[in-house]
């Protein structure tokens, strides 16, 4: 039985090095500009550092982006 949207798509990558993974996120991010995305990562510490350095990058700006994850406040989780 298949519940999911028919327009989500699934994708993933093995890395061997962190700087090829941040080169085909950042990649990935601009060629889907229009599209809504959930990144997971495997460590608050990772949602937290990826969260800061996207928004900072300048062709990623207008991006709408929120961070989520397990050690933050509920206050703030339920208003995000």
């Amino acid at each position: 039985m298949n519940n999911l949207p028919k327009g989500l798509k699934n994708y993933y990558m093995i890395s061997p090095t962190r700087a090829e993974k941040f080169t085909f996120l950042t990649n990935f991010l601009i060629s889907h500009k229009d599209d809504k995305i959930i990144l997971f990562f495997n460590t608050c510490a990772s949602v937290s550092y990826y969260s800061k350095v996207l928004s900072e990058l300048e062709w990623l700006k207008d991006m709408n982006m929120t961070s989520i994850h397990g050690q933050m406040k509920q206050k703030k989780r339920n208003k995000i």
